[in-house]
């Protein structure tokens, strides 16, 4: 068989120029293109993994912003819950101490209720207890205890200094007054003269009076000068002594 040799150069040339076409007019686009999807791939991929990476770090910004308003949410809470105890505990400690206060003032009114209800029947009993002996003296008052006052006055007049630093003006006497609960007898004036005039020689004038007020008893005045004596006297130092002893029991214990 012979080759034609025109025939397989032709065809020859007919397949480079395809093959130039194709790669003129398609090879080339479709490279392009194949080459222009790679980069848009590999350009998407790139974004994508930005994507990913930002997406990564915006979670975990999240979980740290989270776990920040958490940790914060714990703090407040447990700085609420802190706060809240000290003022119920300072809420406590007020109401503890207004009731103490309380029970404090009423303890002293209380105290202070009970110490004038005592006083008051201390008083009460103190007076009733003299008035009742001063009725009793009263009711009893004769001649015999008018007696026993007249001495135990006289008594008094003798045992006492007062009178020895009384003098008069000059050469005139002392102003000399006796005064009594009760009357006394010539006989019971003439006695007390005679004791007066012991301290007083010179004088023979004495100015007797009746003084109810006294309660049994009886006064001597010289000048500016005073002796006493009255069951009064008695009863009014009975008295004081029964306030005293009150005063003392009303008085606290101290510890």
């Amino acid at each position: 068989m012979l080759i034609d040799w025109f025939t397989v150069g032709a065809q020859i040339a007919n397949f480079l120029i395809l093959v130039w076409l194709l790669k003129r007019f398609l090879y080339r686009p479709v490279l392009a293109a194949i080459d222009t999807r790679d980069k848009d791939i590999a350009t998407r991929k790139a974004d994508a993994l930005a994507a990913q990476e930002q997406a990564r770090k915006d979670r975990e910004a999240c979980w740290l912003q989270k776990k920040n308003l958490e940790d914060q949410r714990a703090a407040l809470i447990n700085a609420a819950q802190e706060d809240a105890k000290k003022e119920r505990i300072r809420l406590l400690q007020d109401a503890t101490r207004e009731a103490d206060n309380l029970v404090l003032a009423r303890r002293k009114e209380l105290e202070e209720e009970t110490k004038n209800y005592r006083d008051e029947l201390v008083r009460l009993v103190r007076q009733e207890i003299v008035a009742t002996v001063r009725r009793v003296l009263s009711d009893l008052a004769s001649a015999e205890l008018e007696h026993f006052a007249v001495e135990v006055f006289l008594r008094r007049i003798g045992e006492s200094s007062v009178l020895k630093e009384v003098k008069g003006d000059g050469n005139a006497a002392p102003s000399i007054r006796l005064r009594s609960a009760f009357p006394l007898a010539p006989a019971q004036q003439e006695t007390i003269r005679q004791e007066i005039q012991k301290k007083f020689p010179k004088d023979d004038h004495i100015d007797f009076e009746t003084a109810p007020d006294l309660g049994l008893g009886l006064e001597l005045i010289v000048q500016d000068q005073k002796i006493t004596w009255s069951i009064d006297g008695y009863l009014s130092s009975f008295e004081t002594r029964l306030a005293e002893f009150a005063e003392k029991k009303s008085q606290p214990i101290s510890s």
